[in-house]
């Protein structure tokens, strides 16, 4: 990529994480100590931050300077990733396992890639073990819809329980399995 596609690059970058936040360019110049006139040139690509300007940008939207810089797409450095895994997409997830495998040394890798596939053979177990239990119906609680169950074929088609189906299952015993069909 040559240095004008750069500049462009990292002012679109800018602008993206700018519209996020919902401030203008003037908010953003004036929290960072800059003119706004400074700032648009950033983002158009015309001019290049200094090393200070960047760290202030940096610590402004919340991202690494790397991210700034396009040099990656995972926003966050690495000290202050989140270490719970309900916070971080399965792209970026993804992205920083890759980058981690890379820096291994080649005895390192062998080791992960067997322990990828003992633990892809549990998975598929269990996985396994879970698509033949009875009824044909399982029951899944949610907190991600307005009605608190699920119910999920074999076929892994899933639907919401009405209202009467959730009544059905509040009045069961723990013993006796649901019968929704």
């Amino acid at each position: 990529m040559s240095n004008e596609e750069l500049k462009i690059t990292r002012g679109l970058i800018l602008k993206e994480l700018r519209s996020k936040t919902g401030k203008s360019q003037s908010d953003v110049a004036k929290s960072i100590g800059i003119t706004q006139q400074v700032y648009q040139n950033y983002e158009a690509g015309r001019r290049e931050a200094s090393y200070d300007t960047l760290i202030k940008l940096a610590d402004f939207y919340g991202v690494s300077i790397d991210y700034l810089l396009g040099r990656t797409s995972v926003k966050q450095m690495a000290t202050e990733q989140s270490d719970s895994l309900e916070d971080i997409d399965s792209s970026e997830l993804t992205e920083r396992i890759v980058m981690k495998y890379t820096k291994l040394s080649e005895n390192m890798r062998t080791l992960c890639m067997e322990m990828f596939r003992q633990i892809s053979a549990v998975m598929d177990t269990e996985i396994k073990e879970i698509m033949q239990q009875e009824p044909t119906t399982r029951i899944l609680q949610t907190t991600q819809s307005s009605r608190p169950f699920e119910k999920i074929a074999r076929n892994g088609k899933r639907t919401i329980l009405s209202d009467e189906e959730v009544e059905k299952l509040h009045a069961l015993d723990d013993d006796e399995p649901p019968n929704l069909n």
